[in-house]
């Protein structure tokens, strides 16, 4: 495998890593926020939510749009992190490799 592909996937795996590390922290800190609360305040608070978005009519193009919008959102993201750190594995994966003695 020649070594800019290789240093173009390990800069999208390590922004892969990084993404998900924060996502599962999140997860991780809400769940457990949830889980000092209460079983009583998690439900009155779903009642709430309830409530709030699932009584009233949805339209489906204007579920699409915002999903659309934050796919984009995510995929830039994702992609200006791999931008950035692709440089910096280049330098370390050079193109030819060393003659071995």
């Amino acid at each position: 495998m020649n070594a800019k592909l290789l240093s173009w996937i390990t800069s999208r795996t390590i922004v892969l890593i990084i993404l998900g590390t924060i996502l599962g922290v999140g997860f991780h800190f809400q769940t457990e926020r949830r889980r000092q609360a209460g079983r009583d305040t998690f439900l009155a608070e779903q009642e709430k939510r309830w409530d709030r978005y699932y009584t009233s009519e949805h339209h489906l193009p204007l579920q699409i749009i915002p999903c659309v919008f934050g796919v984009g959102l995510v995929a830039g993201v994702y992609e200006l992190l791999a931008a950035g750190i692709y440089p910096l594995i280049r330098k370390v994966a050079p193109d030819e490799p060393k003659p071995m003695l």
